[in-house]
């Protein structure tokens, strides 16, 4: 995997790319050219391992529950507006890939979409989430107050 600091594409791990290709493979079946935001979140959470699947789960939060949940108010705007703020976060936490992980907070940041309202409905608040995920990727990671 190469530096996402030198390149415009990201370097997703093996576990992100199965994710984005699930949620491809998820709009092609329902005739649609491009995967959704929410097909992302619901390859996070069908997909099962990965770090962010993990990280909901040891959260308390049932990830078969939250994707049926997920398949009822899906998203329709399109999975790369993720792209960019994964990115982001994982550079900002100095990794040389995108992870799953990486696509949890990105979504979280994301605050429209399907699974914050899914966490929302469930009394968890997306950015309580966030930090908790953050602080546990980087010990030292301190929330601008």
């Amino acid at each position: 995997m190469g530096s996402i600091t030198d390149s415009p594409q990201p370097s997703f791990t093996p576990r992100a790319q199965k994710v984005i290709d699930f949620a491809r493979a998820k709009a092609r079946s329902e005739k649609r050219p491009e995967a959704s935001v929410s097909e992302i979140a619901f390859g996070l959470l069908d997909l099962g391992g990965g770090v962010a699947f993990i990280f909901l789960h040891n959260s308390k939060i049932d990830p078969p529950l939250l994707a049926a949940e997920l398949e009822k108010a899906p998203d329709s705007e399109s999975w790369k507006v993720l792209i960019s703020p994964a990115s982001e976060e994982a550079r900002r936490l100095s990794h040389s890939y995108v992870g799953t992980e990486h696509l949890l907070l990105a979504l979280l940041r994301h605050p429209s979409n399907a699974l914050v309202r899914a966490l929302a409905n469930r009394n968890i608040n997306p950015e309580t989430l966030r930090h908790k995920i953050l602080k546990e990727l980087d010990p030292d990671f301190k929330p601008n107050t």
